[in-house]
């Protein structure tokens, strides 16, 4: 059975750390991470919800952002 529609929701914390602990709090299971991505330069963590969407939890990135 296929869940979702090849959606990935994509959050980023100015607290990675206090996510990190509250995923270990509540025992949730990573799908991957923490890892770094080389390409954004941040920190992240990947779940899937209990509908089977994937779930991206990012840190600050390094890049330095620009305002439009």
């Amino acid at each position: 059975m296929i869940v979702g529609n090849g959606v990935i929701l994509w959050f980023e914390s100015d607290n990675f750390e206090g996510v990190l602990d509250r995923v270990e709090l509540f025992g949730i299971q990573l799908d991957r991470g923490p890892v770094k991505n080389p390409d954004a330069k941040q920190m992240e963590i990947w779940l899937t919800d209990p509908n089977g969407y994937k779930v991206v939890i990012a840190g600050k990135s390094e890049y330095e952002r620009n305002p439009l």
